[in-house]
């Protein structure tokens, strides 16, 4: 009788660890941005896993590939125990169009930094971007014409080859978290976002050269 509780004893053991383990494993928490949940079932939406990528070029090919089929980003990622879902776009390579973007609330982001000044090229963390927020929705000319309600920002972002993809995780978590935060003590819509993921970097163009001067007034009063 001994022998067979001896023989047992390790076995019971190591099936009650096991089973403790599989109790305790953490459940991952979900969070979803308002277009992801608006979209994700129409038949034209596709989702695209951003782990499974090396960097940001990898992933706007793709989605410039859906883009092309007339199909909706719809993209997933995890990020310690938390999943994230949110919706995004990239241009078709071979659209050859002009694409507009008026009445908007334009946010350009670099790598992990927000280009406050394109001319100047000034930028600040991307762990700033509450901030960058808070101020414009401190402007009223940033609202819908007269409504409570911002105009959708456009998030430009290009995010170089060379960074690993956790780089462009961490840019979606802080825009996912930041506007979810906005529009949590808000009405539904208050703030809407779109991310436009770019496959050149904006940032790279040269301001507009100075206006001539103007002409001195002798010179005027002689014409």
């Amino acid at each position: 009788m001994r022998k067979i509780l001896y023989i047992l004893m390790p076995i019971l053991t190591f099936s009650s660890c096991e089973s403790y383990l599989e109790q305790k494993e953490p459940e991952i928490q979900k969070v979803y941005s308002d277009h992801f949940t608006e979209l994700r079932n129409e038949e034209n939406f596709k989702i695209i896993n951003i782990d499974s990528f090396q960097n940001f070029k990898e992933l706007t090919s793709k989605m410039g590939e859906c883009t092309c089929q007339d199909l909706m980003s719809g993209l997933s990622f995890t990020v310690n125990d938390k999943k994230f879902f949110l919706t995004g776009f990239s241009e078709c390579p071979t659209f050859n169009g002009v694409a507009c973007y008026f009445r908007r609330n334009t946010i350009m982001i670099k790598n992990d930094s927000i280009v406050t000044d394109l001319f100047n090229k000034k930028k600040v963390p991307i762990e700033e971007l509450g901030t960058e927020l808070n101020d414009i929705i401190s402007k009223p000319h940033n609202f819908k014409y007269n409504k409570q309600v911002l105009k959708p920002a456009l998030i430009h972002l290009y995010i170089d080859e060379n960074q690993n993809i956790n780089q462009t995780k961490k840019v979606l978590k802080e825009i996912i978290e930041n506007f979810q935060k906005i529009n949590s003590n808000q009405k539904s819509n208050f703030f809407e976002y779109n991310i436009l993921f770019e496959d050149f970097d904006r940032t790279n163009f040269p301001p507009p050269p100075p206006p001539p001067p103007l002409p001195v007034e002798s010179s005027i009063k002689n014409q």
